[in-house]
């Protein structure tokens, strides 16, 4: 079963269409936004030597359009044309680009060659209905269930990749989601996506008690009954997150348990503290290639490689332009290991600057391998 995104556009429009003859042109408001980026990296890695240099030319346009009496219509498009090593020594790099998880392909590929691929995808699409209670949305969108900052186990329709720095808007999803706010504290949430071959439906029920923001959610991901719960709150003045999710096991697959906790904190002098912590049940607890670092996040029952993991940050404002992040990620029984420095500078308004390093550890053939990669990115916003 699908849910066929093609058929949701046409309804938009239909609605959409009759919706507009009934507002005025002062209520009819079309709003376009984006970005234009220019990343460029340079990945070392050793035993043996090699060194490579690539580049991604990246724009993205966003257009909503308040059609009037709580309709509204997003579409989001992202071109990206990438160039250099990684895409010639990758036979499969355009089909990498292309995320089954979304649902229908609305993408085009009109450059494929042995050195470049130009990849243009339709990030949103969906038409909303919004009044002061409820809130009901069809189309491709992004459906974010999780309260951690690194790690949500809660979240079993959009999951992402935490190494992906780029991809700030998280991937989106074909699927109908229907929200309703029982007061102003409690709310319940019901979403259907589809799937590469079952569709994955559920029920969050969230709502507040005490000091605490709490949710409980019940469904099928892929065929398998799953249910979950998420808090968020604080201990003092610490932060304190956590999110747990269980999948039932079938005649092909174990059941899946995840379950993160997290501890964040931020000092009277802007200095900002997070530490989390994942278990999977489905992790590797021995030794994994470095293709390991390429699955993280792809599927939610699975969002690490590794069974025991854990992530620290820090970051700090040191100047009202300049401000920097040093994250390490550590899966101990896997032996991989991510250390992630960055340095972002901005001082024109809509153009900002990230210089950002990824090194990366693991383990092969009773060796210890080494890569790191060096990112420079500019983004231009509109």
């Amino acid at each position: 079963m699908k849910i066929s995104v093609p058929l949701l556009v046409s309804l938009c429009l239909i609605v959409a269409s009759s919706r507009a003859q009934y507002n005025s042109s002062k209520t009819n408001r079309v709003e376009v936004s984006g970005y234009i980026k220019d990343l460029q990296w340079m990945r070392m890695e050793h035993r043996p030597a090699l060194s490579t240099y690539t580049q991604l030319l990246h724009q993205r346009l966003n257009t909503l359009w308040r059609i009037g009496q709580g309709w509204s219509a997003r579409a989001e498009f992202r071109t990206r044309y990438f160039y250099g090593s990684d895409v010639e020594r990758q036979p499969s790099f355009a089909e990498a680009l292309q995320r089954e998880q979304e649902g229908e392909k609305l993408l085009l590929q009109p450059v494929v060659r042995d050195e470049s691929v130009l990849h243009i995808n339709t990030e949103r699409l969906y038409l909303e209905y919004n009044n002061e209670v409820m809130n009901l949305r069809a189309g491709r969108q992004r459906i974010n269930w999780g309260m951690n900052i690194s790690w949500n186990p809660n979240d079993i329709f959009n999951t992402y990749n935490l190494l992906d720095f780029d991809f700030e808007e998280r991937p989106g999803r074909d699927a109908v989601r229907w929200q309703y706010s029982i007061d102003e504290q409690t709310g319940v949430e019901c979403a259907l996506a589809s799937g590469k071959s079952r569709p994955t439906g559920a029920m969050k029920l969230h709502t507040h008690l005490r000091t605490y923001d709490l949710q409980l959610l019940a469904g099928i991901y892929d065929g398998r009954a799953s249910i979950g719960f998420g808090w968020a709150g604080n201990i003092y003045d610490v932060g304190f997150k956590g999110e747990a999710q269980w999948y039932n096991g079938t005649m092909l697959r174990d059941q899946s348990l995840n379950i993160s906790t997290e501890f964040d904190y931020m000092t009277s002098s802007g200095w900002y503290f997070l530490l989390s912590g994942l278990y999977n049940r489905n992790g590797k607890n021995s030794p994994l290639p470095a293709t390991a670092f390429a699955s993280i996040g792809l599927q939610p029952e699975n969002p690490m490689p590794g069974r025991w993991n854990v992530l620290g940050s820090v970051s700090k404002d040191i100047h009202p332009f300049i401000g920097f992040t040093v994250s390490l990620i550590h899966a101990p029984g896997a032996a991989l290991t991510a250390l992630s420095p960055s340095l972002r500078f901005s001082y024109i308004d809509n153009l900002d600057f990230d210089l950002i390093v990824q090194a990366f550890s693991w383990q092969e053939a009773d060796h210890q391998r080494f890569s790191e990669t060096l990112f420079f990115r500019a983004r231009y916003s509109f």
